[in-house]
């Protein structure tokens, strides 16, 4: 199918695991019906066009094959999602890595041992002196049960085939290779029957240390014994205690030192070890599995935690005993945490310990904490987490009556005490209540099993345990609790009597509130029985059920041989238990032998059958597929007499989820029936089941059963599927583990395949959901936490786990272009660039370069020291008598200057280390070696993106030199940032001052902004200014008065500091102090200092006050730097504002240029002292001319066409014609690249990208989208929260206490250009930590990391991301995330809980770059929607309004400011998924929001102020 000429142009490409894909050629606009002026001649086209070849070549063309000349280069293509078919399904790969479910890509397969013989014989074990058959160390004797000497023949077998030599590892290390012996299965029977064993004998030597003997068996390694270093160095023949008698096959057993632990799998750590133990790749390359394992060390001994977990010994119960029939109590409970990490609560078998194990995103670095418990008399019945959201997790203790005193436990009358705990991701305690277990109660006189299931985001748990009642009968329970306080909501009742293999899950089909639970009863009712547990409109929990499989029944039966009808007894297998049968009578059925005669009674407690876990699996379509094992035919009441009477097969039956009795299943109906204890009948159907294999066997010792059944759905979309894992035995023989891939119909896609290493799996535990999609089992091997992953393969897909090495560097090749259609015979010229080139060759530098740029902002690469005293702004304030500005040491320190827009860089100037005003000369400078480098993000110093300005070596390590040191750049070396770099390693970058020269790059004029709708007015606008008599073009006339919304071009030092707009944010979004406040930062500007002339400081407007009255001289009265102010930010003192700077005027007017506006008469006069608080959002400004609304605030580097009057021209066309964007590319208008900062910060307030603002209090636990572009997402998760306000907040005099909400966590999602996937994570409760982790194609990358404040600081992933750890002051931290397109930054709070302590939160802010608005699909999310509004939109915002308790509870869900509602922004997949309604990640279409269809306020960008609650919020709660 690749060679589909209607798909677009292909080709092979260079990666081995693609065959080939398309090329993103874009498509043709629609030509225009006239060419716009001045339109280039287009091309001309070919003679005809390419004809694709009728199959493609049989090898990719070779890298070299230069691509026809195409002209000019296309943009980068739009990025594809995942969804997308490109045709390569068939014959390439499709991207995914295989075989390697975890980050452990390069564990291999398991480590293969052989055996070589050097000597050989028969051992006949036909006495009991193990030193008349020894070969070379190793001996067989026979023995009875009792220690009595039984000797060949009559009752042991006999002869034993014997090699001994060596095994080894295939590899030949001389670590690997140990003495061996290889005993094949005894040649002689026993002559009567076997009574005896014959037990194998080692003999040690020349040994001082404990010794080992273990068995293997071609996969693994098993302990058979350890000796003591005493008995081993004795040099006698120790017996081992093992039975060789019942091997069917040859065994080998091996001798090692007691402290070597041998293992086939691949040692990682010495705590850890890990394989690939099986892989196949399906029959005809489909329905394939991969299987890695991980076994971890045989003691835990992480922080508080010594345990070890334990084994169950249900692994050796065969499937007739009666421990096994009940099942068994659950060992491993998986849970997760809210970075995404997996974990898993067991218990130690020896301290009955209960323990928390998380596994680090490498699975090599497993952490464990102690939970609480109640010493080795307590149980764990169950354990759930809350799925994430936090990490919590809740769990339950039943005492063990079996180990209770006597003396403390009246076992007659008093209950068993049971505990339900809450605890943290740590560990941490946070709650323990004890549960009711009296008769009265939940009835637990013996507990004995459970499952449980959490419900986070409803805040429920469901309990299912099995127990014995105080009326000596026995059957389970549904509980439903209350997450938050562990109190019970709902006590549903009995769900089965007896009650074996209990199990409950969360629905994740329904919406909510919804469990589903199953369980085995033997009586009320007998069979497999369904239960649904879910919350009615009304509040109220009820639990529905039906039973959906049934089996066959043993009826009473009196053994009448040798026996009278008046002394009738009890049959050993009966099942009479008891009852009188005096008036019962015979089965109709003929059942009944000459000795035996079944009655119309019984009381089987087998059920004969065995339930998958998960006891159901959801289908899409409202379906339950429910997996067992059970006996056919299932209603053969003559099949009866033990626990297991025929071999057990796999079958399922799928029905509705309503459980109304509707079956999907396409299966036989088989009926029959029982009678009760009561002598009643109860018939039983079967409908739709359907058997998945077909075990046979002759008897009862040969026929085959599957047991310990693991199903878990895995896959997506059509090629969903359900994976089952189970056991193979035989009567008291494990024989083998495998597994089957069946749809969701319940047909069979893959047959039952034997796995290659033997996995032992318990009865009754659950499988968990790792994130890659694959199904988890836990389980204790040698008494070491393992850990297994089983993966389905897609189809084609191997096995191989080669390490993923970074995409190569694409050649520079020009893209093709689209070719529209035309006749021109001559091709076009290319476009010119959009940034003009700079002049060919520049003057000699005089002493001090011309024309200095305007630095707006300054980052580092790490912080030394105070950021206030020490930080990046101290090396752009103007003065290079100051300073520095320190990093804290490491490889390629670096600082990166950002200007307030794109330039022409033409010199750069760096002042070293130094204090020459203060003559210390020991403060020598560290500058040495370093570059410049300049480009259009901040800290890029990798070409081709960033260009060398300059290497230089001038000012050496050392010197007392200040400076300056000044660095020509090439002509046309244009960008934004400018990066003043050391590379090498353990250096420190310490600066006194960089001043950059050059000249601002003006982009063509945009058109006019659109027509807003009119804005009602809070108050009357000021009364209209008299207009003035037109003037001549021919004479312009300059404004009387320096303009008061722009400033001129710095350096002039007067323009700046008359000023007098109404900005009141700075460059970063922040808002501005008012100059009256001395809080959150005190200074000496003092309002009511003198001030003459315009441009006084008022409200909480931008200002520049310096020479003119204002006698303080700081660092912040730099008056060629602009407008500032300071801010609210308590981390950061001050900043720049966006002003835009004010055009050139022309030489002549345009034409037809309106007149310029009159000037008022004077001035207006400011009050004389400014309030002391921010002017209300109705205080009207002074009178201004011309009166006209306030136009949006551009930010600087966005040329408008204004002349110095500021009017616009006329617009004119343009010289050449604009690219044609796609069709679904939105409007680029001047207010769209004049987008500001967002933000959502403290409880929680939200400020769009255009300034609008709104309060959002959310869902407790939810995930929201604040984020979403094809290329970033960005989601929080909101935790409710009661809080007190701080004491200097005014409210808190009469607001006790403010029921609200806060972001607790933040999820960043980045595309690279490899189409890799970079997430971030970054809770509130670490902020000096941050989780790194790659993802391509849903699979995780062996490159997660963990970014910390004290070691790795930062990370570069493909020059197209940073993250980026800082350390603004002492426990004081913040996290950026950086891409082409968006800045993301992250920064911990803290507000006081209404107990008193202060609790954590978080506070995102976000900003879009010029690549941002340019692109074509327009961002959504809370925040993300609002980047192409043209106005500002003012949603809901709590106003604390005090209730009678004087508490005040946040309802404000951004009302009015967002598209659709609030919970069109839910993410319910988890931190990895990008999923609601607005999604844009990996779209390549989308448009902007209609701003006429939002019901809030509309306002002018960049006016509005924080209203109501939000006003003091922002300020006091961090």
């Amino acid at each position: 199918r690749y060679n589909n000429v209607e798909s677009g142009p292909w080709c092979f490409t260079t990666d081995p695991n693609t065959r080939w894909e398309l090329c993103p050629v874009p498509q043709c606009p629609t030509p225009p019906s006239l060419p716009p002026p001045m339109l280039p001649p287009p091309p001309v086209p070919p003679a005809s066009p390419p004809v694709p070849p009728s199959e493609p070549p049989s090898q990719p063309p070779p890298p070299s094959f230069p691509p026809p000349p195409r002209a000019p280069p296309s943009p980068r293509p739009p990025v594809l999602p995942p969804w997308v078919d490109t045709g390569t399904s068939v014959h390439g790969s499709d991207g995914k890595s295989i075989g390697c479910p975890t980050s452990l890509a390069s564990s291999g397969a398991l480590t293969t041992f052989t055996f070589t013989n050097t000597s050989q014989a028969m051992l006949e074990a036909s006495t009991c002196d193990p030193a008349e058959h020894e070969l070379d160390g190793f001996a067989v004797a026979t023995w009875n049960e009792d220690g009595i000497c039984w000797g060949c023949c009559r009752y042991a077998y006999g002869h034993f085939f014997a090699e001994v030599g060596t095994l080894a590892a295939v590899s030949g290390s001389d670590e690997l290779l140990y003495r061996a012996v290889r005993l094949h299965p005894p040649a002689r029977d026993p002559d009567n029957w076997a009574h005896a064993s014959s037990l194998l004998y080692v003999r040690f030597s020349n040994t001082n240390s404990s010794q080992a003997v273990y068995s293997y068996n071609g996969q693994a390694f098993d302990l058979v014994t350890t000796v003591s270093a005493a008995d081993a160095s004795k040099g006698q023949l120790i017996n081992t205690q093992h039975n060789v008698n019942t091997i069917s096959s040859p065994a080998i057993f091996f001798v090692t030192d007691a402290s070597r632990r041998p293992t086939t799998f691949h040692q990682f750590t010495s705590k850890v070890e890990a394989s690939q133990v099986h892989c196949d790749m399906g029959v005809g390359g489909k329905h394939g599995l991969s299987v890695v394992g991980v076994r971890y060390a045989n003691k835990f001994q992480y922080d508080s935690i010594s345990a070890v977990p334990t084994e169950p010994s249900t692994y050796h119960v065969p499937i007739h005993n009666h421990y096994h029939k009940y099942g068994t109590k659950k060992e491993f409970f998986g849970v997760r945490r809210f970075d995404g990490s997996e974990g898993v609560v067991w218990q130690d078998k020896n301290t009955r310990q209960i323990a928390l194990t998380w596994f680090g995103p490498d699975w090599l670095s497993p952490q464990s904490v102690a939970l609480e418990s109640l010493g080795p008399n307590w149980k764990l019945v169950g354990a759930a987490g809350d799925g994430g959201v936090t990490g919590d997790v809740i769990y339950v203790l039943v005492g063990d009556k079996a180990l209770w005193n006597a003396s403390s436990h009246n076992d007659a009358q008093e209950p068993t005490p049971a505990y339900a705990f809450r605890a943290g991701a740590d560990g941490a305690k946070k709650l323990r209540v004890e549960l009711d277990t009296w008769d009265t109660g939940l009835n637990i006189h013996d507990g004995w099993y459970g499952s449980m299931a959490w419900d986070a985001p409803l805040d429920v748990f469901v309990l299912f345990i099995a127990r014995g009642m105080f009326t000596g009968h026995q059957g389970a329970i549904a509980v439903v609790f209350n997450a938050t306080d562990l109190s019970i909501t709902k006590n549903t009742g009995q769900t089965s009597s007896h009650s074996f293999a209990q199990s409950v899950t969360l629905s994740t089909e329904a919406n909510g509130a919804t469990f589903i639970g199953a369980d085995m009863g033997d009586n009320y009712p007998r069979g497999l029985n369904l239960h649904r547990i879910e919350r009615s409109e009304s509040g109220t929990w009820t639990r529905k059920s039906r039973v959906v499989y049934s089996f066959k029944t043993g009826h009473c039966s009196i053994d009448t041989s040798g026996l009278n009808a008046t002394a009738k007894v009890l049959a050993v297998n009966g099942a009479c238990h008891n009852y009188p049968v005096w008036d019962t009578d015979p089965l109709s059925r003929n059942i009944s032998t000459p000795n035996r005669t079944y009655y119309k009674y019984s009381n089987d407690n087998n059920v004969y059958t065995e339930l998958a876990h998960p006891g159901s699996i959801e289908l899409p379509g409202g379906k339950l597929m429910v997996i067992f094992a059970g006996e056919q035919p299932s209603l053969d009441i003559t099949m009866i007499g033990s626990a297991h009477n025929a071999p057990r097969n796999l079958g399922l039956v799928i029905v509705s989820a309503t459980l109304n009795g509707t079956v999907f299943s396409d299966g036989p109906v088989e009926t029959g029936g029982f009678y009760s204890f009561g002598g009643g009948w109860s018939p039983q159907e079967n409908r739709g089941i359907v058997w998945l294999t077909d075990f046979t066997g002759s008897s009862v010792e040969t026929w085959e059963s599957a047991t310990r059944i693991r199903a878990t759905r895995v896959g997506s979309g059509a090629k969903e599927k359900v994976l089952l894992l189970y056991e193979v035995w035989q009567y008291n023989n494990y024989l083998r583990t495998e597994f089957m891939l069946i749809g969701l119909d319940g047909s069979i896609l893959r047959d039952p395949t034997r796995l290659q290493y033997p996995l032992r799996l318990d009865p009754t535990g659950e499988p968990a959901a790792a994130a890659d999609g694959s199904l988890v089992v836990y389980g204790a091997e040698d008494s070491r936490l393992t850990r297994f992953s089983l993966l389905p393969l897609a189809d084609g897909q191997t096995c191989d786990c080669p390490k993923m090495p970074s995409p190569p560097t694409p050649p520079s090749l020009p893209s093709p272009p689209c070719i529209p259609p035309s006749t021109s015979p001559s091709p076009p010229p290319l476009l010119p660039p959009l940034l003009p080139p700079s002049p060919p060759s520049l003057p000699a530098p005089p002493a001090s370069p011309p024309n200095p740029l305007n630095m707006i902002g300054a980052t580092m690469s790490t912080q030394y020291g105070s950021a206030d005293e020490l930080g990046p702004w101290v090396c752009i304030d103007g003065d290079e008598s100051t300073g520095p500005c320190h990093t804290n040491g490491g490889t390629d320190q670096w600082l990166s200057i950002e200007l307030d827009r794109p330039a022409t860089i033409d010199a750069v100037q760096v002042f070293n280390r130094g204090y020459p005003s203060l003559n210390i000369q020991n403060q020598l400078s560290r500058l040495g070696h370093y570059q410049i480098w300049v480009g259009s993000t901040a800290a890029d110093y990798t070409p081709p993106s960033a260009t060398l300005c300059a290497n230089e070596t001038t000012a050496p390590w050392g010197s007392a030199t200040v400076g300056p040191f000044t660095s020509r750049c090439a002509p046309g070396t244009v960008g934004r940032f400018v990066t003043v770099l050391l590379p090498g390693s353990n250096r420190y970058l310490t600066l006194n001052e960089v001043k950059i020269y050059g000249a601002a790059v003006h982009p063509p004029a945009l058109p006019s902004p659109p027509d807003l709708p009119p804005i009602p007015p809070s108050t009357p606008p000021p009364p209209l200014a008299p207009p003035s008599p037109p003037v001549p073009p021919s004479l312009p006339q300059p404004p009387s008065s320096p303009p008061i919304g722009c400033v001129n071009g710095v350096g002039d030092g007067y323009n700046a500091e008359r000023y007098e707009g109404w900005v009141a944010t700075t460059i970063s979004g922040k808002t501005c102090q008012a100059w009256a406040d001395q809080s959150p930062h005190v200074h000496t500007y003092n309002t009511s200092s003198g001030w003459s002339g315009v441009g006084k400081p008022e409200g909480n407007l931008c200002r520049n006050p310096g020479k003119a009255g204002w006698a303080t001289a700081t660092r912040y009265n730099n008056v060629e730097s602009g407008p500032w102010c300071f801010t609210t930010d308590p981390n950061t003192r001050w900043e720049l504002c966006p002003v835009p700077q004010c055009p050139t005027p022309p030489s002549l007017p345009p034409p037809m240029l309106p007149p310029p506006p009159v000037p008022p008469a004077s001035p207006p006069v400011p009050p004389s002292e400014p309030p002391s608080q921010p002017p209300p959002p109705s205080f009207p400004p002074p009178p201004r001319a011309p009166p006209s609304p306030r136009p949006p605030v551009l930010p600087p580097w966005v040329d408008t066409g204004t002349s110095v009057h500021g009017s616009m021209p006329p617009s004119l066309p343009p010289t050449l014609p604009p690219s044609s964007p796609p069709p679904s590319a939105p409007p680029i208008s001047p207010s769209v690249i004049s987008a500001s900062t967002g933000s959502a910060t403290a409880d929680v307030h939200m400020i769009g990208l255009r300034s609008g603002k709104f309060d959002l209090k959310g869902k407790h636990g939810m995930l929201y989208a604040l984020l979403s572009s094809p290329e970033v997402a960005v989601s929080a998760r909101f935790e409710s929260a009661s809080f007190k306000l701080p004491p200097d907040d005014p409210r808190s005099g009469f607001i006790k206490k403010v029921h609200g909400s806060f972001m607790s966590e933040v999820y960043i999602l980045m595309r690279l250009p490899s189409e890799c996937v970079i997430h971030v994570t970054y809770t509130a409760s670490t902020p000096d930590q941050a989780l790194v982790q790659i993802f391509h194609d849903g699979l995780r990358k062996p490159a997660d990391d963990y970014l910390d404040i004290y070691s790795v600081g930062h990370t570069d992933f493909e020059s197209a991301v940073r993250v980026e750890l800082l350390q603004m002051r002492q426990n004081r931290f913040a996290l950026n995330v950086t891409s082409a397109d968006w800045k993301i930054h992250i920064f911990p709070g803290s507000y006081l809980h209404q107990d008193g302590t202060h609790h954590r939160h978080v506070d995102v802010k976000i900003t879009p770059t010029l690549a941002a608005v340019k692109d074509p699909v327009a961002p959504h999310g809370l925040i993300g929607q609002s980047l192409h509004d043209p106005i500002a939109i003012q949603g809901k915002i709590d106003h604390y309004v005090p209730d009678d308790a004087g508490e005040f509870t946040t309802s404000a869900q951004g009302e009015g400011a967002v598209e659709g509602s609030v919970e069109d922004y839910e993410i319910h997949g988890g931190p990895l998924s990008t999923a609601f309604r607005f999604s844009r990640f990996g779209s390549i279409k989308g448009a902007s929001r209609d701003v006429a269809k939002l019901s809030g306020l509309k306002l002018p960008i960049s006016t509005l102020s924080h209203l109501g609650g939000a006003a003091l919020a922002d300020r006091q709660l961090d």
